[in-house]
């Protein structure tokens, strides 16, 4: 998919966290502390915000899935994207972790046996 060749990073709002971590893995250049902005201004003044949201029909989410097949399968598409490039990073997190408690370990065996 040109998606994988064109974009390193497609995050979604509904997943905003992972987004965040993803691209600042991925792309530390220009998302450094993206989470850390991001969440600093959450408490500001909100806008754009619409207490009367309509309530959609079944039948009306019925026709929008059967008329956005490619559009809803390219959107899944991209999450599932993200979401493996989030584990990737808890991976590699977990495995850090994992190699530093192996070096504790050796160094506190090394010092019990000194």
């Amino acid at each position: 998919m040109n998606v994988e060749r064109e974009y390193s990073v497609v995050g979604t709002w509904e997943h905003t966290n992972e987004t965040l971590a993803v691209l600042e893995a991925y792309v530390p250049r220009y998302f450094a502390d993206a989470s850390k902005m991001y969440y600093s201004g959450l408490h500001a003044d909100k806008q754009n915000v619409n207490p009367m949201k309509p309530h959609i029909s079944q039948d009306i989410l019925d026709m929008v899935r059967r008329n956005f097949t490619r559009e809803i399968e390219f959107y899944q598409f991209c999450r599932q994207r993200l979401h493996k490039q989030y584990l990737a990073i808890k991976l590699n997190d977990l495995k850090r972790v994992d190699k530093s408690l192996a070096m504790l370990s050796e160094a506190k065996e090394m010092v019990i046996n000194n």
